[in-house]
């Protein structure tokens, strides 16, 4: 399929799982269903892919929040099924601005990788995923899922790659917000990870 045409719908999510790169790795289009696709490639030099399972289970603080985009996130929290190294089950609700909009209060639920994909699809990647789906408003505000997304990051010669994949209620005129508010957000994250994960004897290096 060439890149003009191509979508993912959520349900094939499982194809970041082979191997090399699909027809479009970062780049947004309207789905039949009137959801939003947005694809987003990152590479994290000196990083690891397991660093991305490590982060969600390690941010804590709203100064830690904050640091992770600076410009755009404002203010978080953590509801009471989160514990340090555990966000599974999980949801914390955020106040940020995404590309430079008006921020707004949304909270992602942190689901089991499990229910898209299975253990052994994953160890045979090597991938390393995070699934969730995001809801306006606080916590208990509402039970619409607006936006569901993945990251899949997986080990490169060079450090690692997360590759994200967005499926929005919105209009097309959000992609390119989104795609640089994700980003930012890793592009941040690169030098916050190597900074808690990577130093020499931790066990997370």
């Amino acid at each position: 399929m060439s890149p003009e045409n191509y979508v993912m719908n959520y349900e094939d999510m499982t194809d970041l799982l082979l191997p090399g790169y699909l027809p479009v790795e970062t780049g947004y289009r309207m789905l039949p269903n009137g959801e939003l696709f947005v694809a987003v490639h990152n590479r994290l030099l000196g990083c690891r892919a397991k660093w991305l399972d490590l982060w969600f289970g390690h941010f804590e603080t709203e100064a830690d929040f904050q640091e992770w985009h600076p410009d755009e996130h404002f203010n978080h929290h953590w509801n009471d099924k989160w514990r340090k190294g555990h966000y599974i089950g999980a949801a914390h609700t955020a106040r940020q601005s995404i590309g430079g909009r008006h921020a707004q209060f949304s909270t992602l639920h942190f689901e089991d990788p499990a229910r898209m994909f299975s253990k052994e699809a994953q160890e045979r990647a090597g991938a390393t995923i995070v699934l969730a789906y995001g809801t306006p408003g606080n916590y208990g505000d509402s039970q619409e899922k607006m936006t569901r997304f993945v990251h899949v990051a997986r080990d490169t010669k060079l450090g690692c790659e997360i590759r994200s994949r967005f499926w929005v209620k919105t209009s097309i005129d959000f992609g390119p917000s989104l795609i640089d508010h994700v980003l930012g957000e890793f592009g941040h994250a690169s030098a916050i990870w190597q900074r808690e994960f990577g130093q020499p004897g931790s066990p997370t290096a």
